[in-house]
């Protein structure tokens, strides 16, 4: 029964996965209710604030570089029908780079930098976990719809992730 047991600990895998990704839904949250929705500003103007870079926002270009890199490994998976490494190549960007790393980093610039770093520490966060729900749709489709309806909206944003644009295997990300 080898097969058995490895189609269990997948199982077990795949369970920690999502719970680890609610964990992360629930964070961000949280660092973001009054900085986005709730604010008069909109999201426009904050996307277009001209921001020195320092060594921490060399962090949020670097996250988001890991994303395109993501989103092109998983576009070219999913078009070759490799969901298999699709679905690995989204598993280690989460765990291994997303939360691991920047999350938590994220988490220091929001609690003790500048105003202008805290804000683009959590545009970058809602960014790349709306491309890594994005992404994960059509893996989980109900666990990602679940979970973008937890998130904050931005304004003009799509109400639901099924209407979402797939992510681009571009560089849009990258320039944000």
């Amino acid at each position: 029964r080898p097969c058995s047991r490895l189609a269990d600990i997948q199982i077990i895998v795949v369970t920690e996965f999502i719970t680890y990704l609610k964990y992360t839904v629930r964070i961000i949250k949280v660092k973001l209710i009054g900085h986005i929705i709730y604010r008069k500003v909109s999201f426009c103007k904050l996307v277009h604030i001209h921001i020195k870079f320092s060594a921490k926002q060399i962090i949020n270009r670097w996250i988001r570089g890991e994303t395109v890199k993501t989103v092109q490994t998983v576009t070219k998976a999913f078009e070759n029908c490799a969901y298999d490494v699709a679905a690995n190549a989204l598993y280690r960007f989460v765990w291994n780079v997303f939360c691991d790393w920047y999350l938590e980093i994220a988490k220091t610039q929001i609690a003790h930098g500048t105003p202008a770093l805290q804000r683009g520490a959590r545009r970058t966060l809602l960014r790349v976990l709306e491309t890594v729900l994005r992404l994960a749709h059509p893996i989980m489709p109900f666990i990602t719809e679940e979970l973008w309806q937890r998130l904050p909206r931005l304004p003009g944003g799509p109400e639901s992730i099924m209407v979402a644009a797939y992510p681009r295997p571009d560089a849009q990300l990258e320039s944000a």
